[in-house]
C-alpha cells in the first residue's frame, strides 16, 4: 500500500511541475503582457523566504497551477521595473504588506522598486497557443534597469483572424464534389516563421476523399498566424475542419 501511495504522489507533483503556472502581468507602454522566463515564473521567485512563509499560511492547500502561492504585477516606469501588487493564489487577496516584512522592501506610492531583477525576461500578448504568444518581447534587466528589448511578432497576415480563416477554407472546399453527409477531419500542421505551412498531416479521419479535400484546401491557405515561444516559432499546431450541413448550406458557392 505505501508503494502504492508513493507512487501516485510522484504522479502528482510530476503534473503540478508539468502544468502551466498562472502568470505575472507586467504592464508596459500602456499594453498588458504575462511575464515569464526560461528559469522563474516569477521575479519574486529569488525570495525563497516568500514562497515558505505563503507556504505556511496556505497551509493544507496546493493548487497545481500555482505552487509558488502567489501572482504578482509589475509595470516600467523611466526604463524601471517596479513591483505593484502582490496576490495569494488561495483566496485572491492583495499581500503588498506581507512581502514588505517578508522580503525587507517596502512599495512606496504602490511602486517597489525591483533593484534584485538581473538578466533576461519574456513577455507575451495576444493570441496564445499552449505556451507560445501572437506576440513577444524579450527584456534585459540590469538590478531592474532595462537595457535592452527585442520584439517579436506575427508577420501580418489577412488569415490571422479566425473569421477570416475560417471563410477561406469552407468557401475553397469542392462541396458538390463530397457526398452529402458529415464528417470531421483533424490535422496536424506545421509553419514556417513567415507563416508559410511546411508540412501536414492527418491525425483522425474516417474517409480518404473527405480527408484529401481537407488537405488540398489547407495547402492553398496563404499564410498562417505564427506564434512564438522564447522567441523561436512554435510551428505546430492542429485543426478540425468539419464538413457539416450547416457549413455546407453557408459556404457552397
Amino acid at each position: 500500500m505505501k508503494i502504492i501511495f508513493s507512487i501516485i504522489l510522484v504522479f502528482f507533483f510530476v503534473d503540478a511541475w508539468a502544468t502551466d503556472q498562472d502568470p505575472d502581468v507586467l504592464y508596459y507602454q500602456g499594453s498588458k503582457y504575462y511575464l515569464y522566463s526560461s528559469t522563474v515564473d516569477s521575479p519574486l521567485e529569488s525570495f525563497t523566504q516568500l514562497k515558505e512563509k505563503l507556504q505556511s499560511v496556505n497551509k493544507d492547500w496546493m493548487d497545481s497551477g500555482c505552487w509558488r502561492n502567489f501572482t504578482a504585477e509589475w509595470t516600467i516606469e523611466g526604463g524601471q521595473l517596479y513591483l505593484t501588487k502582490v496576490k495569494n493564489c488561495k483566496d485572491g487577496k492583495e499581500i503588498n504588506s506581507l512581502v514588505e516584512k517578508t522580503i525587507s522592501k517596502k512599495f512606496v506610492d504602490g511602486k517597489m522598486k525591483a533593484d534584485w531583477v538581473n538578466g533576461v525576461y519574456w513577455v507575451g500578448s495576444g493570441e496564445r497557443y499552449w505556451n507560445a504568444f501572437e506576440n513577444e518581447i524579450k527584456f534585459t534587466f540590469e538590478n531592474g534597469a532595462l537595457v535592452r528589448t527585442k520584439h517579436y511578432a506575427s508577420p501580418n497576415c489577412s488569415y490571422n483572424n479566425r473569421d477570416t480563416l475560417e471563410n477561406f477554407i469552407y468557401s475553397n472546399i469542392n462541396w458538390e464534389e463530397l457526398p452529402n453527409k458529415r464528417e470531421d477531419v483533424s490535422i496536424d500542421f506545421e509553419t514556417d516563421s513567415d507563416g508559410k505551412l511546411v508540412q501536414a498531416k492527418v491525425r483522425h479521419s474516417v474517409s480518404k476523399e473527405f480527408e484529401k479535400e481537407a488537405l488540398r484546401v489547407l495547402r492553398n491557405v496563404p499564410c498562417w498566424k505564427v506564434f512564438t515561444h522564447f522567441g523561436k516559432v512554435f510551428g505546430w499546431r492542429d485543426i478540425d475542419i468539419i464538413f457539416s450541413q450547416e457549413n455546407r448550406k453557408k459556404y457552397v458557392r
